[in-house]
């Protein structure tokens, strides 16, 4: 029966000091942590980019190294945490907008060749796969193959989006980074443009021991050794995790990454 408040019986925490939101906190806990691969150590989201430039600085400094390469950053959210996903790179200092769009492609978001596009400081830029682009922000559509330090300025944030239908959208930023890092990003021998530097661990945490999770079960988030009925769906290090046909364990779908590569290419010829 509801007390005089109207609001009825009270819910009292258990002698452990669980309460229904303690338990939803634990069964949806996320972890906003990024590993940096120079130096292996761990951070949260806003010590990353302070740190990255100090580690940088450590690096052998290669003579004649030419201009400083940029340092880029992506932020991605998750449903329980904004800018949980995080990508660190270093890009050569006259790479494009196309080529940071294969990136990410590579890394975290292909999956089918959908449509792709940036705005910065109100400029829109679209791959040539746009078929009659019209534009969104306000201008006339540019290509991607500005370069990256053209169009996006220093300390101001540019938006990415992947995908015009289930779409997913990226925070990118750029800064320059200490001319050593250029001799480490050729060092890498990557298959796209741009070395990863940093990156975030697995966000989601299992809430039955509190390690990375591997699945989501409807309940909660659980590691493998958590995984009980056999219809868990696999959780992916992506901000495309949850989207159909994703599959980060598959790798990209260079399939698709050609296919999209190829379309730009005949579209300027």
């Amino acid at each position: 029966m509801a007390g005089a408040s109207g609001r009825g019986p009270a819910t009292h925490a258990s002698s452990d000091n669980t309460t229904p939101r303690s338990i939803a906190k634990a069964m949806y806990d996320v972890k906003t942590e990024s590993q940096c691969r120079l130096c292996g150590n761990t951070y949260g989201t806003r010590g990353a980019g302070q740190h990255l430039q100090s580690c940088l600085k450590k690096l052998p400094c290669v003579p004649g190294s030419g201009e400083p390469p940029l340092l880029v950053s992506v932020h991605g959210d998750h449903p329980q945490a904004n800018g949980a996903y995080v990508l660190f790179a270093i890009f050569p200092h006259d790479a494009t907008l196309e080529q940071l769009d294969v990136y990410l492609r590579y890394h975290w978001l292909e999956c089918c060749g959908h449509l792709s596009r940036f705005e910065s400081a109100g400029r829109e830029y679209l791959g040539h796969e746009w078929p009659d682009p019209e534009p969104l922000s306000g201008e006339v559509p540019r290509s991607m193959r500005h370069p990256i330090a053209d169009a996006i300025t220093p300390g101001s944030p540019a938006l990415y989006e992947y995908d015009m239908g289930d779409t997913t959208s990226l925070t990118v930023r750029v800064q320059t980074a200490p001319p050593a890092a250029a001799a480490w990003q050729e060092e890498q021998g990557t298959a796209v443009a741009g070395a990863t530097v940093m990156r975030n661990l697995m966000p989601e945490r299992c809430r039955d021991c509190g390690g990375e999770a591997a699945f989501a079960d409807g309940e909660g988030y659980v590691c493998a050794v958590g995984k009980r009925w056999g219809h868990e769906r696999p959780l992916f290090n992506s901000p495309r995790d949850g989207a159909d046909c994703f599959d980060e364990a598959a790798g990209p779908d260079l399939e698709a990454l050609r296919m999209v590569l190829e379309v730009r290419r005949e579209a300027t010829t």
